[in-house]
């Protein structure tokens, strides 16, 4: 059936609350007929009523229209102006024809039936089951409380005014649908809730409805649990963590104020381009097996936090976060991403499916980043650049494609420290040149990446950079502990910072590259610790497969000595007598005059 709910937006029913057999407005509009027909009042002002209660037959279910089955009714059965009862422990009530009544105490037992019940008071329910495919049309309000409450079969409960949720369980099976309609205001509060069912139910918010998420304590939460949450009026947590774990597909505001947390934690959502997410902090979670979640609409939230979840942004325009810490899951999307404030990264999967054609996807960290955990990856024509000052501790860094790019921007500043273990690219070489690898994943440096791996509780070797490096801008070696498994190139803005305390191996910076090195720019000297070198001492800096000297600018900077200066040359230095079947390597060797 198709489920399009009172003034639903035409795109969401399309594509959501596709069915098979027939929809709640046709269904609405039924119940509407039926009202006029049956000359059952529209009005909201009615004279005092009976206060009928259903007793019906012991062993099973008892029709509606048999008086009978009611106490306290005047000897007839409910309609507008009565109010009714069920009490706990009863038979099932078969509503055979479609009504209208006062109010609706639903203490426990059953309703069924096809046809439509209509509230114009409150339909306060406790706990029972409501089942086969009619409508309840709560028109006064919604109170929730306390045991377990079940819908099942095509079954609609549609909140038209205030909905009170305040204790016990809401299960929704088969494809039945509780909704709030337009102008209606559904409030969550006390916390410890659930509403679960089957994965083809659905809890739905219209155009001009509103959720209200108020638990009495931030650590408390109300769970969704495989319904579809459908949202295409506002939701606002105000307090407390609202998880949602069974996908859905909406157009409308999500909020988050205070103490609040939206967690959207398993199953498909789908939230369009008119969508919005905004607010303190939301969570994109693993709780409920996975999931995909697609933000099409605006994202501007303070803290966003991905922990196992895969998240796909696709709004044309930026997302906006002022933290982002991402332990795991998947960072997916065309769209680009702003943290304005610190970027974590300590596990799970960066990507873009942007074409090839096209720029890369950015996620440009404002505020600075930490990289530590295990390791993170980085996947297809997606770009992370460090825009202020990165601290890279400990794990690995993939980048898994040959247009992977990480940046460190102009004026930044990428620090490797403590257990930073590796940067490894993949990728393939294009043509028979293998000094010209440009496909494969690139680290680009345009600020200033520093080595400070000094540490002595440091218990791996040096770091070790197998992708291609590409330098324009200042790298501190700091020691021997940066080695590049493919390739250095440097530009000619870009600049090798050594330092020189001694002739002995550990008292001048050494560079190791397992394949080319080729060079341009600057090669910056600084003695240190008084040391002042000797006319004819020798240094071997740089140790490659092969090195293509300095092009355009003068190859060495000398600091600390007036008057004297080193020159260079490249050398090929004698076979590894450990590893005699390896081609000889070649050096750049300074010379002191």
């Amino acid at each position: 059936m198709i489920i399009n709910m009172l003034h639903c937006k035409e795109v969401v029913s399309d594509n959501l609350f596709q069915k098979n057999r027939w929809d709640v407005k046709n269904r609405y509009t039924k119940l509407l007929f039926f009202s006029i027909a049956f000359g059952l009042s529209v009005s909201d002002a009615y004279s005092a009523g009976n206060q009928c209660i259903w007793k019906g037959p012991l062993f099973k279910k008892g029709k509606w229209t048999d008086a009978l089955n009611w106490k306290n009714c005047g000897g007839g059965i409910p309609k507008c102006p009565d109010d009714v009862i069920f009490r706990a422990g009863i038979q099932g009530a078969e509503l055979d024809k479609d009504f209208c009544i006062n109010s609706f105490e639903f203490k426990g037992g059953s309703l069924c039936g096809t046809n439509n019940l209509r509230v114009k008071g409150v339909f306060n329910w406790t706990q029972g089951n409501i089942s086969e495919g009619g409508i309840v049309d709560a028109e006064g309000g919604l109170e929730l409380n306390r045991g377990r409450k079940v819908m099942k079969d095509e079954q609609a409960l549609i909140n038209r005014k205030k909905a009170n949720w305040t204790d016990g369980s809401i299960t929704l099976f088969g494809a039945s649908s509780l909704v709030n309609e337009s102008g209606g205001v559904f409030n969550v509060t006390k916390g410890g809730l659930r509403m679960s069912g089957s994965s083809n139910s659905q809890f739905f918010n219209a155009e001009g409805g509103k959720i209200l998420i108020n638990l009495n304590n931030s650590s408390k939460n109300v769970q969704f649990d495989n319904v579809q949450f459908n949202n295409d009026g506002a939701l606002l947590v105000k307090q407390g963590i609202s998880r949602l774990g069974g996908g859905g597909t909406s157009a409308g505001s999500f909020e988050v104020v205070n103490d609040g947390l939206l967690n959207f934690s398993g199953g498909t959502h789908t939230l369009l381009p008119n969508s919005s997410v905004i607010g303190t902090d939301v969570e994109f979670s693993h709780k409920d097996s996975g999931g995909r979640t697609t933000i099409g609409g605006a994202y501007n939230v303070k803290n966003t936090v991905i922990s196992g979840n895969a998240v796909f942004f696709s709004s044309a325009d930026t997302s906006l976060t002022e933290t982002l810490v991402q332990t795991g899951g998947y960072l997916d999307g065309v769209g680009n991403i702003d943290v304005t404030g610190q970027t974590t990264l300590s596990g799970g999967i960066i990507q873009s499916s942007r074409p090839d054609s096209q720029s890369q996807a950015q996620l440009v960290a404002l505020g600075g980043l930490d990289i530590n955990g295990n390791f993170i990856q980085i996947v297809g024509n997606r770009r992370v650049i460090n825009a202020r000052v990165a601290n890279w501790t400990s794990g690995g860094i993939r980048l898994h494609s040959t247009l992977t790019r990480f940046e460190n921007a102009l004026g930044a500043i990428f620090n490797i420290r403590g257990e930073a273990s590796f940067i490894v690219g993949a990728g393939r070489n294009i043509g028979a040149d293998p000094t010209v690898p440009t496909t494969k994943g690139l680290f680009v440096n345009h600020g200033d990446v520093v080595v400070d791996l000094s540490d002595d509780r440091r218990r791996g070797g040096p770091v070790q950079i197998n992708t291609i490096f590409a330098n324009l801008g200042n790298i501190d070696l700091q020691g021997d502990k940066l080695a590049f498994g493919d390739a250095l190139l440097q530009f000619s803005s870009g600049a090798l910072l050594f330092d020189i305390s001694g002739l002995t191996d550990g008292q001048f910076d050494v560079l190791n590259i397992a394949g080319n090195a080729t060079l341009d720019g600057i090669i910056a000297i600084t003695l240190t610790n008084g040391f002042v070198p000797q006319s004819g001492d020798t240094f071997n800096l740089i140790v490659a497969k092969a090195i293509l000297p300095f092009q355009t600018v003068d190859g060495v900077r000398l600091g600390g000595v007036d008057g004297h200066r080193f020159d260079y040359q490249i050398v090929t230095l004698p076979l590894d007598p450990q590893a005699p079947l390896e081609p000889a390597k070649q050096a750049l060797q300074l010379i002191f005059r």
